[in-house]
């Protein structure tokens, strides 16, 4: 996020373990609750998670006022807390405000209860989260706190306009054209062979950029065209390159989320990018080193002498029937993967951007017989940048995109149409950069019907079965 974001957020809502949120950090500075802090404006409200085993009242005083909600007769699957704290803001006095919030579960404000009905406690205590890192399970020597980039992913589905080649190529080329993005080189084209239905005529085209690279795989029978957006310049400009991208081939159904890859280590845009240091004048950051005295303002839920139970979710607790047809409709044509590694330290400077070559090319030579077809290598170096090289693979099932930053880090994006070929060569990659330190690895499905599920998820549908929940 842009430092200016910082310090003007109302609401913040950290959905994440509470022990992610206290102990994975951002920056050398920050973890991951110490950055949403940071966010909120003085008088802003943060609510985060408490976890099951949570004793109500234990919480670690993260803001001046805390206070923790419990609420009853919801179906509990994941027994977790809410606590809401704000620096600014006294629970236990000031009174709800309604702010018009359609809600789907919870009635008007004046209407659902007491305002302290589902509250347990509330406090007013030093903040600022501790925790021991030696004590959890999460690794952050290998952070990566250099300069960012954005890896966008991007469904467009249902699309009005032609896919078809040349006609799409021209059109994603006027819209990077108006977006300020100077082309490295031209468009590389390459055919894909793929035996499922309504796939057979797909092509891929790479686009590589000063500011990033742009991969489109477009398959016209299927009005479908897979996006792969890696800026390492620019990332300011993310909502744009994905409107126009959608409009130049007319998606109706798109999804997209994203991926925090490296940037350009001298681009001077990523100095505005990040919370800010503890050490700033910043009056967000002034939150981070506040104490105050501990003392309790409210103690012991409102129930009227009624028992509070808890009863257990079941299958049937609540309405999937949204979530039944989506999981029937989605279809996974393929499977990316994102890794990223610190540059193997025996390796001269120099000669960085040769060995990651030399390295790549050994990995699809050793591995001609599982992808059974011919690949096409390109390099450019980035810029002005010394020692900035993007390589790119393609062939007829799959594609690959390197990224090296110029100075310590090398991001790879790998797309294989099929599974086992993508854990096959997956492997070898792993193989060949085994001394290079590897920090980062996710894989995903891709495809069509807003997919989230890999193929072997959903292949009891070929039997007529549905999933356990169902």
């Amino acid at each position: 996020l842009p430092k200016e974001y910082y310090g003007t957020f109302d609401l913040v809502v950290v959905d994440i373990l509470s022990a992610v949120a206290d102990a994975l950090r951002v920056t050398e500075e920050h973890t991951i609750m110490d950055a949403a802090m940071l966010l909120l404006q003085p008088n802003g409200v943060i609510i985060k998670n408490e976890d099951e085993g949570y004793e109500p009242g234990s919480s670690s005083k993260f803001t001046k006022h805390t206070a923790d909600i419990v609420y009853r007769d919801v179906p509990v699957y994941c027994l977790q807390t809410f606590v809401i704290g704000s620096n600014g803001i006294d629970f236990s006095k000031t009174a709800p405000k309604d702010h018009d919030v359609p809600t789907l579960y919870l009635k008007d404000v004046y209407e659902f209860q007491s305002q302290f009905d589902t509250w347990y406690t509330t406090s007013n205590g030093t903040h600022g989260v501790e925790t021991d890192n030696e004590e959890n399970d999460f690794d952050n020597d290998e952070l990566n706190t250099g300069p960012l980039g954005l890896l966008v992913i991007i469904e467009a589905e249902k699309t009005s306009k032609s896919l078809e080649f040349p006609v799409v190529q021209v059109s994603i080329h006027q819209a990077l054209k108006r977006l300020g993005f100077i082309p490295v080189t031209g468009p590389r084209f390459t055919r894909l062979h793929s035996e499922d239905q309504g796939l057979e005529e797909g092509y891929i085209l790479n686009f590589i950029l000063t500011q990033g690279a742009v991969v489109a795989r477009c398959f016209p029978n299927a009005k479908y065209c897979a996006f792969d957006v890696q800026l390492w310049e620019d990332i300011h400009k993310l909502e744009d390159v994905k409107e126009e991208l959608l409009s130049a081939v007319g998606s109706e159904q798109p999804s997209l989320y994203r991926i925090i890859t490296s940037g350009i280590q001298s681009n001077i845009e990523n100095a505005n990018i990040g919370p800010p240091s503890v050490h700033d004048s910043d009056p967000a950051a002034a939150f981070m080193n506040a104490s105050v005295s501990s003392s309790s303002s409210f103690q012991g839920m409102k129930n009227n002498g009624t028992k509070v139970i808890f009863q257990n979710a079941t299958l049937h607790s609540y309405d999937n029937r949204d979530a039944l047809n989506q999981w029937l409709s989605q279809t996974s044509i393929g499977i990316q993967t994102i890794l990223q590694f610190n540059i193997n330290p025996f390796v001269k400077p120099e000669d960085i951007a040769k060995n990651i070559e030399d390295l790549l090319k050994w990995t699809f030579k050793v591995g001609k017989k599982v992808i059974q077809s011919d690949v096409k290598f390109s390099s450019y170096e980035i810029g002005d940048y010394e020692n900035g090289l993007v390589v790119t693979a393609s062939w007829s099932l799959g594609n690959v995109v390197v990224f090296h930053d110029g100075e310590s880090r090398v991001d790879m994006n790998l797309f294989y149409f099929d599974d086992e070929v993508g854990e096959a060569m997956n492997a070898l990659l792993m193989s060949a950069f085994q001394d290079w330190p590897l920090t980062v690895k996710d894989e995903f499905p891709r495809g069509m019907g807003l997919v989230v599920s890999f193929r072997d998820e959903y292949s009891i549908r070929d039997d007529g079965e549905r999933p356990s929940w169902a």
